[in-house]
């Protein structure tokens, strides 16, 4: 039980005959000092809490020591006793004081929803075993954990989930019809109706926990910045005609309270494996840092598939944990419906009152397995499931209460059970219906059945992005013509697109070609009318944030010393102090957590934020989130969430850095379905491309060639203007090779080609890809058209790269066009060598200049 007494909280615990042990209080003291209370705790104990677990006793299988779990055996150690979070006990006994604000009938809705529960849950598990459903994870044993949580929620109070929780969200709102479409196999159990404040159900473990905390954070600075948080914040978009899930009848039965909607905060869930997850720690240090609105709630049934809470941490509890971030932790039984009500409220009132976030540990037990895949007999025995079956079911423990104060008889049972069985039946009815309404079965050999399941499957390509790019109508074509391949044939010369390099007269080499590349690419870009002038790329994309900011309130920076100190490349700088740090955030320095948190700002308050990663190969700790949350995001839910977030990530070398601050890693982003991906070469292009990120309703990778940051000067407009996403410029025109390349190598094969055309021996066409997903197919094909030729300098690593991508396209959309073979100069597939040897990995005028005579030989 936690007992908060002025900044500090204490944590008891019981042994298993009764007896309290304290552990060490640990908190944020007024004089910064560590008290302590009876036995030493964790660190340095002389009475280890985990002892008493110990002293529980094994009831893991014969001879597997890592089965063995951590609360569990017939005597349960010390969360069998009272005294830590409980109000009845398993008999079903009153033994603590029920909450004051639930009356009578509340009590029997609480059990109605357990029982719905449960009979859900035997339904969800036959559908599976049926084949009627795939791969489906019971809450057997959790009922009363999801139901007292869910209960103490407003209406307008964000939930997010896991993938066990669907009585928490049938509770909340959701129809229980969307779990079992999602486990049917369909995304649109993941649609989260308009109005229904359900987060959409996260599979990766632990991934959902930064997100609810971003979502908070962003709540909170709404507030503070006078946006609305109410009722009418609407966070996505409705569905068109024929793809709506129908609700159905109102999911009543949850009691209306006073003061439903304002002050909205968040409750999360995940369970006792999640804890060991990396995101679980970096999300509770911002929300300790922020006094995020939000309340972690862990179901601790005691494993993560087959491991022990024993193999997931050292620590007695984990509700301590919370100490570690500077906010309350609480041990409750989590079985006890009336003790989860009561925690979780206190804990929402508190993050409501703005006093920050609590940590939850709902002590329960999972009855069933992992998942219908998983069989619990490897890793424990029938003797632990008995008795936690026999003697802490959390609805016979409740059904006894009702019944001692003559609440609850059988007829009440009865009426009970029909009413939850026909709710089930309700909801597997519309969800089996409808999964036959979108994706009709194949049937072997009839034509027309198979044209109906292919064009139910069209809307695959429909919520990728909020426009679809060409290149995924064209693969959205092949789909629905049955044919992999090419989006086009080849063409060939003679056809009427034919413009083959021969055609195109000669010119002379120009007297001027010699001009250097500050000469080409300084001076003003673009005929823009208006004020003007010369600035850098860093100059220019932080003119850029400061008119975003300006315009949109909701466009916040966050990152590691983006603030005070305006970044370590100073790109940020001056924005703190003209905005406030509630709109320049810095962070703790946990890249994951950046990125979890800025997808929760985004989707879960609106906000649009633009992230800083301080390095490129900073950025692998934060894949996780961005691959599988940030570019999924939309697509998961069907379009009700959207992540507007810009990601500003430094790119390459050439800066002489120390190891993983000189990478060039964007084919591993531009290769992920949800993402765009840019990468400006001049001042003028980053800043209209990062304003036109900012207008994204999507996620953008906004790559920033640390070379170029200072290197060159350039006329950049004063106004609001965007460059598009998606097209290419041609910064030199030619006529015998096409050479494509961006960011910092973009101003080495622009050197060498004007070298070449200085020897007369080429007149190199150069484009700058500027945006790498989607890049601009149509200018680089028509240039090769013309040319004949092609070279790819890409300063990245060889092997899968962007320019193996381009040449690939080149070969299936105009090989005929080709006098010559394709040519890519790229790093060497090693890592990036420190300062001394970085320059024989990066691609160097010499080496384009090989290239260029090699395409030029043929």
């Amino acid at each position: 039980m936690a007992e908060q007494v002025g900044s500090w909280v204490y944590y008891l615990v019981i042994k298993a005959g009764g007896e309290r042990m304290a552990t060490d209080s640990v908190g944020p003291g007024g004089d910064g000092t560590r008290a302590s209370t009876g036995q030493a705790g964790h660190g340095g104990s002389t009475l280890s809490t985990r002892s008493v677990a110990a002293d529980a006793g094994s009831a893991a299988a014969a001879g597997n020591e890592a089965g063995t779990g951590w609360m569990n055996g017939a005597e349960a150690g010390h969360f069998a006793g009272r005294g830590f979070g409980q109000v009845l006990s398993p008999a079903g006994e009153l033994v603590g004081q029920l909450p004051e604000e639930l009356e009578p009938e509340d009590w029997r809705q609480l059990y109605r929803f357990m029982l719905l529960g449960r009979l859900f849950d035997q339904k969800a598990i036959n559908l599976q075993r049926q084949g009627r459903m795939g791969t489906y994870p019971p809450l057997l044993g959790q009922e009363a954990a999801q139901a007292g949580s869910a209960y103490a929620l407003r209406r307008d109070d964000w939930l997010f989930p896991s993938f066990r929780e669907p009585l928490a969200v049938r509770i909340h709102g959701l129809p229980l019809r969307y779990n079992l479409l999602y486990w049917m196999g369909h995304e649109e159990g993941n649609r989260i109706p308009s109005g229904v404040n359900v987060f959409s159900m996260a599979v990766s473990i632990g991934d959902q926990i930064p997100h609810a905390v971003g979502a908070a954070i962003g709540l909170k600075l709404r507030r503070e910045l006078g946006l609305d948080v109410g009722r009418g914040l609407e966070l996505g978009r409705e569905l068109g005609a024929g793809h709506e899930l129908e609700l159905g009848q109102e999911q009543g039965g949850r009691r209306e309270r006073e003061s439903e909607f304002g002050s909205p905060v968040v409750l999360v869930y995940f369970g006792d494996g999640a804890t060991s997850e990396g995101d679980f720690h970096e999300a509770l240090n911002f929300a300790g840092v922020y006094r995020a609105p939000v309340v972690f709630f862990c179901q601790n049934n005691q494993y993560a598939i087959s491991m022990a809470c024993s193999r997931q941490t050292a620590s007695p509890t984990l509700a301590q944990k919370a100490l570690a971030y500077g906010f309350p932790g609480e041990l409750v039984d989590g079985n006890d419906v009336f003790a989860v009500y009561a925690a979780v409220r206190r804990a929402l009132e508190r993050a409501r009152a703005g006093q920050g976030p609590t940590l939850i540990e709902a002590v329960t037990y999972r009855l069933g397995p992992h998942t219908t895949a998983d069989d619990p007999r490897r890793y424990r025995s029938s003797e632990e499931e008995r008795v936690w079956r026999e003697e802490r079911d959390p609805i016979l423990r409740l059904r006894r209460f009702l019944e001692a104060q003559k609440l609850w008889s059988d007829a009440d049972e009865e009426a009970a059970r029909e009413e939850a069985q026909r709710e089930v039946q309700r909801e597997v009815a519309a969800a089996e219906e409808y999964a036959r309404r979108v994706a009709p079965p194949k049937e072997p050999g009839e034509q027309a059945a198979e044209e109906a399941r292919r064009e139910a499957g069209r809307d695959i390509f429909d919520f990728v992005f909020a426009r679809k790019p060409d290149y995924l109508v064209r693969q959205q074509e092949e789909h629905a013509g049955g044919r992999p391949g090419l989006s086009r044939q080849a063409e060939q010369p003679g056809s009427s697109r034919f413009l083959g390099h021969t055609g195109l007269p000669e010119r002379p080499v120009p007297a001027n070609s010699r001009s250097r590349l500050n000469g080409r690419l300084n001076g003003r870009a673009g005929d823009r009318p208006g004020p003007a002038r010369e600035r850098t790329l860093v100059e220019a994309i932080n003119d850029a944030l400061r008119l975003a900011m300006r315009r949109d309130p909701r466009v916040v920076i966050l990152g590691q010393d983006v603030g005070r100190n305006g970044g370590v490349f100073r790109v940020t700088e001056g924005l703190w102090q003209e905005f406030g740090a509630n709109r320049v955030l810095d962070t703790p320095l946990a890249e994951s957590g950046i990125v979890g948190a800025a997808l929760g700002m985004a989707a879960g308050a609106a906000l649009r934020p633009v992230a800083e990663i301080q390095f490129e190969g900073f950025a692998y700790l934060a894949f996780d989130q961005i691959v599988t949350q940030l570019a999924r995001i939309r697509n998961r839910s069907r379009g009700r969430f959207r992540a507007p977030v810009v990601l500003r990530i430094p790119h390459g070398g050439g800066v002489r850095a120390p190891e993983h601050h000189s990478e060039a890693p964007e084919a591993l982003f531009a290769h992920m379905p949800g993402l765009q991906v840019v990468i400006p070469a001049t001042p003028y292009d980053a800043k209209g491309l990062l304003l036109a990120a900012l207008e994204q309703d999507d996620p953008v990778i906004f790559f920033e060639p640390k070379r170029v940051y200072r290197a060159v000067k350039q006329l950049v407009p004063d106004e609001w203007y965007t460059v598009p996403i998606g097209k290419a410029r041609i910064v030199r025109a030619g006529t015998d090779v096409t050479v494509v390349s961006w960011g910092a190598a973009l101003h080495t094969a622009l050197a060498a080609a004007e070298q070449a055309a200085g020897a007369g021996w080429a007149l190199p066409e150069v484009i700058d890809l500027r945006s790498l997903k989607p890049w601009d197919e149509e200018t680089v094909l028509g240039s090769v058209r013309r040319t004949g030729r092609l070279v790819v300098v890409q300063e990245a690593w060889r092997t899968a790269g962007l320019g193996s991508e381009i040449i690939s396209r080149a070969a299936q959309e105009v090989l005929y066009f080709l006098e010559a073979p394709p040519v890519l100069v790229a790093g060497w597939d090693i890592p990036v060598p420190l300062a001394a040897r970085e320059e024989e990995q990066l691609p160097s005028v010499n080496r384009v200049l090989a290239a260029l005579q090699q395409a030029m030989r043929g």
